[in-house]
Parts: structure tokens; C-alpha cells; sequence
């Protein structure tokens, strides 16, 4: 999988045209689940092959309108929480795990600040000057404060654990 993303020249990143569809014009369909879930071509991609890509992918322009209409403004860390892709914090099986509560060890704070440096990388992001601001200041509060840190991580839990990624696995279906 690292093979592939490396030969897109980092000017050829794909567009978005709308939260929750990446893709390029010359290729099958890559859709991400609310961050949680690869799809390609209507394949699931699961275990590191998705985790790359989703370490990989660029944020959303959705992403950053949705921020860019000042509505994170007085939310801390609300910005940033939609941009980051849970699984780059937590296991599948932490996040499956509904019977269980899940520590926020050291481990958790280290993989939500390097989540959270691969986003600042990414910044400014030209025509998002109010996104750009926000996300650098939410970026800023976690990398300074465990406290600020850990309560982002919890939030990747709940996004996770409500996604498509895992509640199919842990809610029987209807027959």
C-alpha cells in the first residue's frame, strides 16, 4: 500500500467534492466512513492498508467549510475533532470493545498529537483563513495540555465506536 500512495507526486493529491467522498476522476470510488472506514471501488479496506490511507489522505475542503463558517470558533477542540481519523488513535478492537472502558494510556495522547501534526503539516490550506486559524489553535491546546490532549482522544472513541467501521461487528442484524 505505501508502494501506491508514494507515486502520487505530492501536487496530484485529489480534490473532494463532498464530505465523505474522496475520490479521483481517473479511478474507482474512494469513500471514508465519518474517518473510521475505507472503501475502494465498494471494496472494504481494512487493518494497516487502512490505516495508511486514512494517515494518508489530505483534509476534506468540506471539512474545512464546515470550520471555514465560524461555527468551531468558541468550541474548543470541535475542529480538529472532525479532522482527525479515529483509527490513527485507536485499535479496532479498543473501539469494538463496548464492554469495556477504554484508559487513555500514553500511548493514546502520543498517536493524537502525531494525528494532529499530520494535519498541522497539511496547514495553511489557501481560500480557509478562519479554518487555518482554529485548527492551529485547537492543534495548540492538545499539544500542550494532556488534559486537552485526552479529551480528544475520548471523542475519536465515540466517532469511532459509532461508525460503520464497527457497529456492524457488534450489533446483530436483523434476519
Amino acid at each position: 500500500m505505501s508502494a501506491g500512495i508514494a507515486e502520487f507526486p505530492p501536487l496530484a493529491v485529489p480534490r473532494f467534492r463532498r464530505f465523505g467522498d474522496y475520490r479521483r476522476e481517473d479511478e474507482r470510488p474512494l469513500a471514508v466512513d465519518n474517518g473510521c472506514a475505507v472503501q475502494i471501488g465498494g471494496v472494504w479496506i481494512a487493518g494497516s492498508d487502512a490505516l495508511e490511507l486514512l494517515e494518508w489522505l489530505p483534509l476534506s475542503t468540506a471539512d474545512l467549510a464546515t470550520i471555514e463558517r465560524g461555527s468551531f470558533e468558541q468550541e474548543p477542540l470541535a475542529a480538529v475533532a472532525l479532522l482527525i481519523r479515529p483509527p490513527t488513535i485507536w485499535s479496532f478492537d479498543e473501539a469494538s470493545g463496548f464492554d469495556s472502558l477504554c484508559t487513555v494510556d500514553e500511548s493514546h495522547l502520543r498517536a493524537t498529537r502525531r494525528a494532529l501534526r499530520l494535519i498541522e503539516t497539511q496547514l495553511p490550506v489557501c481560500g480557509f483563513p478562519r479554518a487555518n486559524a482554529v485548527v492551529a489553535r485547537d492543534c495548540g491546546l492538545v499539544a500542550s495540555d494532556d488534559g486537552w490532549c485526552e479529551r480528544l482522544a475520548r471523542v475519536q472513541l465515540v466517532r469511532y465506536r459509532a461508525s460503520a467501521a464497527v457497529i456492524p461487528t457488534v450489533v446483530p442484524r436483523a434476519a
